[in-house]
């Protein structure tokens, strides 16, 4: 190992998907319950669904933000549509879609919800809240951290 490493190195294990949560109980029961936990993710808000909500929470009829919505090019942010889609930009000048997608812009990439990251898998030498938040999943019960793994 590189002396000059400001850190120590991680371990990264690739386990299949069918024995996954074996090996998660496994590790929990040797180690602790308070030292293994699985990774937070955060699914955010892309264009077309942050489109579709704020038109939901404006009161619009579904039709007016569906269209809107889909003709945003998967993969695409507001703005990248704006630039790229005629259409849009016509319709961006209609004062109600105009201030639907300017809301929508500001709550594009927010977080939406989250889930536990599908591998992730966190062993600590003390007790995990010493290192991060940490809280139980609603589902299950199983313990996963509050910081995502590029925290």
């Amino acid at each position: 190992m590189n002396p000059q490493r400001p850190s120590p190195p991680d371990i990264d294990v690739d386990i299949a998907d069918t024995g996954r949560d074996r090996v998660i109980e496994y590790v929990t029961q040797k180690y602790g319950e308070d030292r293994v936990a699985q990774v937070i993710t955060f699914g955010t808000m892309e264009a077309r669904a942050a489109i579709r909500d704020i038109g939901r929470v404006l009161g619009l009829p579904y039709s007016d933000p569906d269209l809107l919505a889909k003709l945003i090019p998967l993969g695409s942010s507001i703005d990248e549509a704006l630039t790229s889609v005629s259409e849009l930009q016509e319709l961006y000048k209609n004062p109600k879609y105009k201030e639907l997608l300017d809301l929508a812009k500001r709550v594009e990439g927010v977080a939406r919800h989250s889930s536990t990251h599908a591998a992730a898998v966190i062993i600590a030498d003390a007790p995990l809240t010493n290192y991060t938040p940490i809280q139980r999943d609603a589902k299950e019960g199983k313990i996963t951290t509050q910081y995502d793994m590029y925290a």
